[in-house]
């Protein structure tokens, strides 16, 4: 896997999974670059047989390399460009490659922020923290994140299984590279003794495809589910006014009380048997009160 730092007079396709930290390594951290990439099998990068570069490939290329790290499981050589603001764009020849560069470098930029993200939507941050994280291990059992991340995990498909894999792969890869001091360790980890780790490296717990997706449950909670009173009350003062002054508003209006407001899904199709929440029985019968008619806080849930 090589890096480059630098900024592309072309339009790049961005793969990035998000986050916000302190960790990030500064520009400057990486300034040596091995002879060449190396492969799952040891070959480098003479012994590639594809086509020729496109021109594309060409501009990357020429950027300066800063960085070239080894990764166990890549089948191909992967190049990973950083541009304005330390942006990091990945190019890889597979799926899986993609996954696991990503989770290599997701990681070395925010993985304290992934951790407690993921330790949130399993409920286990108390694990990490004692006493002071279990108020909130016991609202997020209590609100279902365990229980909906395990729901994912269960219904995952055979290929997105080991592209969650191969994300975790990396992330554990760079863990081991901090554990064998190739690397820095998380900025926040530097508190460790306090917390009773020998060193920051051993509060770093390595990912399995169940934590990778309590990141998503943690995000899907964070966009999609409200538990106070006040927060529904407040939104569903806003619905009747929504399209106000707008062409065909009552139209608008009851698409959107139809569509969306009093339309709360499952997860997964047959797994609602409640009357009034969105959608009924084998989850394709819309409920009575999700008609386009019915108005705010009548058919919906309360989160």
């Amino acid at each position: 896997m090589r890096v480059w730092r630098g900024v592309l007079g072309f339009s790049l396709a961005l793969l990035w999974a998000g986050g916000c930290g302190d960790d990030k390594p500064a520009a400057d951290d990486t300034t040596q670059a091995a002879d060449g990439d190396v492969t799952a099998d040891g070959e480098d990068d003479a012994a590639d047989t594809t086509t020729g570069p496109t021109a594309e490939q060409q501009a990357i290329l020429g950027v300066p390399e800063t960085a070239s790290f080894t990764l166990s499981g890549l089948t191909a050589p992967v190049q990973v460009v950083r541009t304005e603001a330390d942006i990091p764009h990945i190019y890889a020849s597979s799926r899986e490659d993609l996954a696991r560069v990503l989770g290599f470098v997701q990681a070395r930029d925010r993985f304290f922020f992934m951790d407690l993200q993921r330790r949130l939507g399993l409920g286990t941050i108390s694990e990490l923290l004692g006493t002071a994280g279990l108020a909130s291990d016991v609202e997020s059992r209590g609100t279902g994140m365990t229980y909906v991340t395990d729901r994912i995990v269960d219904h995952l498909s055979p290929e997105f299984t080991a592209y969650l894999a191969a994300f975790a792969d990396g992330v554990n890869q760079y863990i081991e590279a901090v554990r064998q001091d190739a690397l820095p360790a998380p900025t926040e980890t530097q508190f460790a003794g306090l917390l009773g780790y020998d060193s920051p490296a051993d509060m770093m717990k390595p990912f399995a495809v169940r934590d990778v997706v309590a990141l998503v449950t943690v995000f899907m909670y964070s966009t999609n589910f409200e538990t106070g009173d006040v927060g529904a009350t407040a939104a569903a003062e806003r619905v009747e006014g929504m399209f106000a002054g707008k062409t065909h508003e009552a139209l608008r209006t009851a698409g959107y009380l139809g569509d969306l407001w009093n339309d709360v899904r499952p997860i997964f199709s047959g797994t609602n048997t409640t009357d009034g929440f969105g959608l009924t029985g084998d989850g394709a019968t819309p409920s009575t009160g999700s008609s386009a008619g019915a108005g705010p806080g009548g058919a919906r849930s309360p989160g």
